[in-house]
């Protein structure tokens, strides 16, 4: 009856161990995805803005034969920000804060970037991904964008 008893216990035991293995497993495959999906946003980000200033320095070296860039398939999306780049990755539910301290309508100060110092108000809060949408900041006027990169291709003297 003993040897029953024990081989109970192990096999309790072995099946225990088992699934706490398959929870870290399952945990770390999470960490895995997010780190991807993080990457994959960044990335994201990045091409758009290279790929226009690609654009804008194209424009600008061609002058009148640079090509129609609001014609065609994308005559509807020239200009845009991609819908994705809007929504950032979740966040995983263990990383995530408990409370998050701002409401849309309250005015906060930026403290880091470009434009560090500016004071507006939170128009909205996205807690899965938790950032905040303030208004009127990180905003870029279009005519502005092409004098960033008005300066003409090398020349050798």
């Amino acid at each position: 009856m003993q040897k029953v008893i024990q081989r109970t216990a192990a096999a309790r035991k072995q099946a225990q161990k088992k699934i706490y293995r398959a929870k870290r497993y399952e945990a770390l495959l999470d960490r895995k995805d997010t780190i991807r999906q993080r990457r994959e946003f960044n990335k994201s980000i990045i091409g758009n803005a290279k790929a226009a200033r690609q654009a804008r320095w194209e424009d600008w070296s061609k002058g009148p034969l640079a090509p129609k860039r609001d014609a065609g398939p994308q005559a509807t999306t020239y200009g845009t920000i991609d819908g994705q780049a809007m929504h950032p990755p979740k966040i995983p539910n263990h990383l995530r804060r408990k409370h998050i301290l701002f409401t849309p309508g309250d005015r906060v100060c930026i403290m880091r970037g470009r434009d560090a110092g500016k004071i507006n108000e939170i128009t909205q809060v996205n807690e899965d991904s938790e950032t905040v949408l303030i208004k009127e900041l990180n905003m870029v006027r279009p005519e502005t964008c092409v004098q960033f990169y008005c300066f003409g291709p090398k020349q050798n003297h």
